[in-house]
């Protein structure tokens, strides 16, 4: 018996330290074996000045992307330059050659349209299959409603994939005037369009500036922030089903009127029409130059003002009276540029696949706010908290910077974004001008995905393309009187000769669609 029983026991032991040798030795095996080969994509992108400065024109430069290769194990060999655009061109032409990935802004560039033209053209993949299988987690998100209709085309395909905003975003722009000012002169926060020219004469008189409002070249402003109150916006529009032209209506040559009135009293900077930026710069401002302007919540708090206790207040877009209600106030869309696929990449998988990290949950919190630890750290509520290498960067890198060199670019494609994270860099009492500047309701507004035919979308967009350079050659002018009004009517005919009944007419019917789907 004991005899078995030492056998039993040595048995055991031969047989452990066997196991264990494999154990290691696979291991080792496993140590010792290459990684998996890197994988490479192209991908043809155009990025901003500011961008290209902190990477010095290569974004592989940037801790997001470098970070981003290592989690992924895809190299990305980024397209920017202007030989690469031409390239690019040839190949919408004739070259059987392009970047695998192309950015919704080359499209537009290129085609002058829509990913769904491409689609259809053959120039990019269909990716509606290609989507469930390789890219579930972008899939699992754009069937919520929020953002299933921008996701798919009108004919229901998936011509690109887009960034994502994980919750609904307000208004984060509109008018802002000098709130030391308006204390200085015991004024309120305008209203009406009567209390606006009552202000700004007192910022020409009082303050002896020039040009107590800043105006865009195209003499008006983003959202209709100056032009709502007379109840048109400066594109197509519906009131109670029916779809207008704004700047063909009544209300639009009654704003005309009053800007060519506020123009001859000297309170619009007599050089608006020579303005590169919808917002006014920022350099400008500070001097004192403006009492007020278009511009993002964000901005004030970036203003270095040349005087002490200079500040900064929104105000809602102007109305005729003070009890109106506009209608046209414009929500945030959830979603950002896209990105399509060409039809010469030879990995689909591996580009969707790429692209489908960062709408995982790890990918989209690494593409909000970088890598924890670095560049951000969970409060006691678990949320995420950017350190000082976002905030007060010791490169000097301001907060856009930074966040464009260590988190995924804003307004880039595509990853699922969490918008609010900008505000980490922002006063509270600049987060509240968003509030102001959502007052009214948005009933005017045409669907964002009005439901025509491909042929009636091109069609719309080379009609729109037509009246928006009608309207950009005549506005300017009626304000500052280059252009008599005696040639309105010569405006409203040159509008009607581009096809402005056949566009209203696409759009009648495209909202007639939307709105009898069951």
């Amino acid at each position: 018996m004991k005899i078995k029983k030492k056998f039993i026991i040595g048995a055991v032991f031969f047989f452990t330290a066997v196991i264990l040798c494999l154990a290691v030795y696979s291991g080792y095996r496993r140590a010792s074996s290459p990684a998996a080969p890197k994988q490479s994509l192209t991908y043809l992108v155009q990025f901003d000045n500011e961008l290209s400065s902190v990477c010095n024109g290569d974004l592989n430069q940037t801790d997001f992307y470098r970070e981003l290769e290592k989690r992924t194990n895809v190299h990305i060999n980024f397209c920017t330059s202007p030989k690469d655009l031409q390239s690019f061109y040839q190949f919408g032409k004739s070259s059987r050659t392009s970047p695998d990935l192309l950015d919704q802004h080359m499209l537009y560039q290129f085609y002058g349209t829509s990913a769904e033209k491409c689609l259809t053209e053959g120039l990019t993949l269909d990716l509606t299959d290609l989507v469930k299988e390789y890219a579930p987690n972008y899939y699992r998100l754009i069937q919520r409603p929020e953002y299933h209709d921008i996701a798919y085309t009108s004919s229901g395909r998936i011509a690109a994939i887009y960034s994502l905003k994980t919750e609904e975003q307000k208004t984060f722009a509109g008018l802002q005037l000098r709130k030391d000012w308006l204390e200085e002169l015991n004024l309120e926060v305008p209203v009406t369009y009567d209390d606006w020219e009552n202000v700004l004469t007192a910022f020409k008189e009082k303050k002896n500036i020039v040009a107590p409002l800043y105006l865009p070249a195209a003499g008006f402003m983003q959202n209709d922030a100056l032009n709502a109150g007379f109840g048109v916006s400066t594109g197509f529009f519906q009131k109670d089903g029916s779809v207008f032209f704004g700047p063909a209506e009544e209300g639009w040559h009654s704003y005309l009127k009053l800007l060519n009135r506020w123009y001859k009293k000297g309170l619009i900077d007599p050089n608006f029409i020579t303005g590169q930026s919808i917002y006014a710069p920022s350099d400008v401002i500070c001097t004192g130059a403006y009492g007020a302007w278009y511009g993002l919540y964000t901005m004030p708090s970036t203003l270095s003002f040349d005087t002490e206790n200079a500040a900064v207040v929104a105000a809602a877009p102007p109305k005729q009276n003070a009890n109106d209600i506009l209608h046209l106030q414009h929500p945030v869309s959830y979603a950002d540029n896209c990105i399509a696929i060409s039809r010469e990449c030879e990995n689909p998988k591996l580009a969707l696949q790429w692209i489908d990290y960062l709408f995982s949950e790890k990918g989209s919190l690494f593409a909000s706010y970088g890598t924890k630890g670095k560049t951000y750290t969970l409060d006691k509520d678990n949320k995420p908290v950017f350190t000082d290498l976002i905030l007060n960067n010791p490169d000097g890198l301001s907060f856009t910077q930074a966040l464009k060199f260590y988190t995924f670019t804003p307004g880039f494609a595509s990853a699922c974004i969490d918008w609010k994270r900008e505000q980490q860099a922002v006063p509270a009492d600049d987060i509240a001008m968003c509030d102001v500047w959502s007052e009214g309701d948005c009933a005017y507004l045409l669907p964002e995905n009005l439901q025509v035919s491909l042929e009636q979308r091109e069609r719309l967009s080379e009609i729109s393309n037509a009246l928006n350079g009608i309207v950009y050659q005549y506005t300017a002018g009626f304000i500052n009187g280059t252009i008599p009004f005696s040639e309105y009517k010569n405006y409203l005919k040159a509008l009607d000769e581009c096809g402005l009944d056949e566009a209203v007419s696409i759009c009648q019917e495209g909202l007639k669609n939307v709105t009898s789907d069951p």
